[in-house]
């Protein structure tokens, strides 16, 4: 009998080990208990939720988003997100399909992550859904389907198709960039990707964001014209912002980094600093 897969990563380990040290290890900022793990972790001991993309049908329990979907997509993608942060000079392989490559893989993080969950909670009963064009014929009345927590699960994993116009992509009036840090330093949380808006439905797939490819590795997408320099207080802004919108968990490489950035981050709360995206792009697009 097939065992069923229930560690389920909504942020792969691939992803994840591009934040760790020499020795693929990390260490944890846990937000919810304000505390930082003195002891190093494996990138697999963190943002992972137990059965997440499992569910039954007939009684009996499938886990095919996570094994197949999930498994092809992340194989995938960790193919060319690792020739992005191995290359001397990143900047060099940004051609239209690989904007595309990125821009997709922002999407599919999107509608993965379980900060978003009461998003596609929302939408759900209002998308225009086709139940035979996603799992076939189940012989199950597609009012029942609907209700099914798997079937919702499917439908999930098929957003970032789903919103993903490829016609489109490359009409937007923004400028995509990769910049190549000289050292590790940029953090990874639980909600890694920062947009100038809050993206909808159909728009999260060209909206103006900021996203650590990896500790040294950062991909921006903003409007065309307007973008500055990313410097050293663009930087610092991004992980006092990574560690704001962060549910649960941030990571880094470093624990002499990952505990600055926190200890500032705790004295922005203390001070009811505002740290927010708008703030952030205004930096990015040479505003003050």
């Amino acid at each position: 009998m097939k065992s069923i897969s229930n560690k389920h990563h909504y942020i792969p380990i691939f992803f994840t080990k591009g934040f760790s040290d020499d020795n693929e290890n990390i260490y944890v900022y846990d937000k919810t208990k304000d505390f930082i793990h003195y002891k190093k972790k494996s990138p697999s001991s963190v943002f992972f939720e137990m059965g997440r993309n499992t569910g039954k049908i007939h009684e009996k329990q499938f886990d095919e988003v996570e094994t197949v979907q999930f498994g092809i997509l992340d194989n995938l993608a960790s193919k060319f997100i690792e020739e992005i942060r191995q290359h001397i000079n990143p900047v060099e392989l940004l051609n239209s399909y690989k904007i595309v490559q990125l821009k997709w893989f922002a999407s599919n993080f999107y509608w993965r992550l379980p900060v978003n969950d009461e998003i596609f909670d929302s939408m759900y009963p209002y998308l225009n859904i086709n139940p035979k064009a996603i799992v076939g014929d189940t012989g199950i009345p597609i009012d029942e389907l609907l209700k099914i927590d798997l079937f919702k699960k499917v439908v999930r994993s098929n957003m970032p198709f789903s919103t993903f116009e490829i016609d489109k992509v490359n009409e937007m009036e923004i400028v995509a960039d990769i910049i190549k840090l000289p050292i590790k330093y940029l953090l990874l949380s639980d909600n890694p990707i920062v947009y100038k808006k809050v993206p909808g439905l159909q728009s999260n797939i060209h909206q103006e964001l900021i996203f650590a490819i990896s500790a040294d590795v950062l991909f921006v997408l903003t409007e065309k014209g307007k973008y500055n320099e990313i410097n050293a207080d663009i930087i610092n802004y991004l992980n006092l912002l990574i560690i704001h919108q962060a549910q649960k968990y941030v990571v880094s490489h470093s624990f002499e980094t990952l505990t600055s950035f926190v200890n500032v981050y705790r004295e922005c709360i203390r001070e009811k600093e505002i740290l927010c995206s708008e703030r952030l792009f205004s930096l990015v697009n040479g505003y003050k």
